[in-house]
């Protein structure tokens, strides 16, 4: 009899053990799951929310060289003495800090009266080559650019110049618990508008250009590779500080433009490792208090019988 018991409580601990394993390969298989599910669903949100910022910025950009490309016709046929103050009246209904003319040359005539040397500005260069450019004056100004047609041929260029203010409230996007960074940058790697110092950009581009890690340079030759065919993609990089990102690129309309938008790679993850890990915390505890009481009732069990072998051998008249 007690020997069944035995056997009864030790097929009890054996189940009990694979009932652990089994619960510790569920919740790491389920974990692993989950991770994927909601890296695929981070990755999906980042496609979207860049898409709609690139978009925002295209039409931006379209909406101020399609009013130059209005104004061109106007203003090839006024004369000298009415230039001045057109060009003024239609900044201001436009909101442009000034706009002008600018001939094959490079010179430039002005709303705010003055005269400017365009002739090494590169969305001037593109307009004479007949497409719609923008391009960065200093570090806070746009310059747009629209060519003037006669015909089939570029005989002047209407620019207009604005403040990169409109530009940086379209890059400022609350997504992803507002941890979401957003710059746009030309084909040479320099800032065009952006705060390229936020959000992890300047140790994104450090660990790229350094290559310290195997992944790093497969990361950059991608992103390399993809810009070469101005084709859009994301990379995921680790940083030298420990912090990994996610960083999508997407070309622009506007010549060599590409936006970048960074997120922490566990943006979304980060909330849900918590409560994987209080499930695994009290899984783990109510196994060990289901183990602690078949302990427990096997150690009761067996002092029990002792003491039952004990009264079995006694002689109660003796007592020996």
């Amino acid at each position: 009899m007690h020997g069944k018991i035995d056997r009864i409580f030790k097929a009890l601990v054996a189940g009990l053990a694979v009932a652990v394993l089994l619960a510790i390969l569920v919740l790491g298989i389920n974990a692993g799951q989950l991770r994927n599910t909601i890296s695929g669903l981070t990755n999906r949100y980042l496609v979207d929310i860049s898409a709609e910022i690139a978009q925002q910025v295209n039409y931006r950009v379209e909406e101020i060289t399609e009013n130059l490309v209005s104004l061109g016709d106007s203003i090839i046929r006024l004369g000298e003495d009415q230039l001045a103050e057109f060009l003024t009246r239609k900044a201001q209904l436009y909101q442009f800090r000034s706009i002008g003319i600018v001939d094959l040359e490079g010179n430039g005539w002005l709303s705010n009266g003055e005269r400017y040397d365009f002739s090494d500005q590169p969305a001037f260069q593109w307009a004479l080559q007949g497409e719609r450019a923008a391009s960065v004056v200093q570090s806070d100004r746009l310059l747009c650019a629209a060519p003037v047609w006669e015909e089939d041929r570029v005989i002047a260029v209407t620019v207009g110049i604005k403040t990169t203010d409109k530009m940086q409230e379209l890059l400022a996007t609350k997504a992803f618990s507002g941890q979401a960074s957003c710059c746009i940058l030309d084909r040479t790697g320099q800032l065009v508008v952006g705060a390229q110092e936020a959000g992890g950009f300047r140790e994104i581009e450090a660990e790229l250009e350094a290559g310290t890690r195997a992944s790093s340079r497969l990361a950059a030759e991608k992103m390399d590779a993809d810009l070469q065919q101005n084709r859009g993609g994301a990379i995921a990089v680790q940083a030298e500080d420990g912090c990994s990102w996610i960083l999508r690129y997407d070309p622009l309309n506007i010549h060599d433009w590409y936006l970048l938008t960074l997120i922490p790679a566990d943006v979304i993850s980060a909330g849900t490792d918590v409560f994987q890990t209080q499930s695994l915390v009290i899984t783990g505890i109510s196994i060990a208090l289901m183990g602690t009481v078949l302990i427990l009732v096997l150690i009761i069990s067996r002092r029990h019988r002792k003491r039952l072998e004990a009264l079995a051998y006694e002689d109660p008249v003796t007592g020996g």
